[in-house]
């Protein structure tokens, strides 16, 4: 299971509406949920924006956040400006180690053993901790680590930009313990030894000690933003393209300013399928996960005045594991919205948050806020 956030804190009216959201959640639900554990974190910080959450089969949780100032957690105080951290909080809610690290992106993953993978992509150096990565041409390079479950780095990897960039978006883990990451970079991308080119969407596979397995470009245009596996190690990439993108053998055409495309791929690498999602005037897929039958579901904003990111409806598809789209959906609003991130329940549900200012409609239930403010709300299948 995955877990993506994206928090700004606007003001103290913010921490009201945060709590008016979660008691109409419990109130409409069969069961209420229950709150077993609580953290924060104190003193000063002027930015703190909690990124990616991964979960490891003993309950475990690693936080990887970009933070300013000052930040305690536990036992452990950092100092930085405009920072990453990633922190391992154990069951119990107790901080069990942090790292802190100056690159520009972080995302995390967890193994079934519990073994941690952060990547990301950083500008001209990154430290982690005594290893000292140099972007080549003082550009934007990726970067890929892995620590086990007591935060002992075991290796690094560095994704060498050449004459372009590379951002590393996303991670995860199959099931036999190799590391995937997808991204997009400009001319070349190289992870040691395995070079790919032609710019566009890059994908990488790492054995647990680190071996390239796989390394090919998914598609020579494009912008994939969120990567999900299903149990049998396929892969789902959702994004935005502009104008035309393929992907293996599928050609998908674009109506708007940009749209949204999802694709499939095998363990191999091989595209089992691509579609296009979004509404008649294009948008952007954010985030994607899958049930336990290899169901995807995406979410992202979707324009609802032509090419005008600034006037979007937040957008939400289900699709079958042959591609098949079973019903998408606008989340009606009275400004801006964006869903942000997706997460399957295991139980036949998927939670979806994002952020709105206005007002907001889910089925019966309206929100409103004249801040920028987030949602978070339970989507299950028979419900629609």
């Amino acid at each position: 299971m995955k877990i993506g956030i994206w928090f700004k804190i606007m003001s103290s009216q913010f921490y009201l509406f945060i709590v008016l959201i979660f008691s109409a959640l419990s109130v409409r639900a069969q069961n209420a949920p229950t709150w077993t554990s609580v953290q924060h974190s104190t003193e000063t910080i002027t930015t703190f924006n909690p990124r990616k959450i991964a979960v490891a089969p003993d309950g475990s949780r690693y936080v990887t956040s970009m933070f300013s100032g000052t930040l305690v957690m536990g036992a452990f105080t950092l100092t930085g400006n405009g920072n990453f951290y990633l922190a391992k909080y154990l069951p119990n809610g107790t901080v069990a180690w942090v790292k802190k690290y100056n690159s520009s992106s972080s995302q995390v993953a967890v193994d079934a053993t519990g073994n941690v993978y952060l990547a990301g992509y950083f500008n001209s150096s990154l430290t982690l901790e005594t290893t000292t990565l140099i972007a080549r041409n003082g550009g934007r390079d990726g970067y890929l680590v892995k620590y086990d479950d007591q935060g002992v780095q075991q290796w690094v990897k560095q994704g060498e930009a050449s004459g372009g960039f590379v951002y590393v978006e996303s991670i995860a883990t199959d099931t036999s313990g190799n590391a995937i990451i997808v991204g997009n970079f400009g001319n070349s991308v190289d992870f040691g030894g395995s070079l790919v080119t032609g710019g566009g969407i890059f994908m990488y596979k790492f054995s647990p000690v680190g071996t390239v397995v796989l390394a090919q470009q998914v598609s020579s245009n494009g912008h994939v933003q969120d990567m999900a596996l299903d149990q049998s190690s396929n892969s789902y990439l959702v994004g935005s393209f502009i104008g035309s993108a393929k992907f293996g053998n599928t050609n998908l055409s674009g109506i708007g300013a940009q749209d949204i495309f999802l694709c499939k791929l095998d363990a191999s690498g091989s595209c089992t399928w691509a579609a296009r999602a979004g509404g008649s005037y294009g948008g952007s897929g954010s985030s994607v996960d899958v049930d336990a039958g290899g169901n995807p579901m995406i979410v992202g904003y979707c324009y609802i005045i032509p090419g005008n990111n600034f006037n979007s409806q937040a957008y939400v598809a289900r699709y079958s594991s042959q591609g098949i789209q079973l019903w998408d959906r606008q989340i009606q609003s009275g400004a801006t919205t964006t869903a942000s991130a997706v997460t399957y329940d295991g139980r036949g549900g998927y939670y979806v948050t994002g952020n709105f200012i206005g007002a907001i409609v889910f089925g019966g239930i309206t929100l409103s806020s004249q801040w920028e403010s987030i949602f978070m709300g339970k989507h299950i299948y028979c419900a629609i």
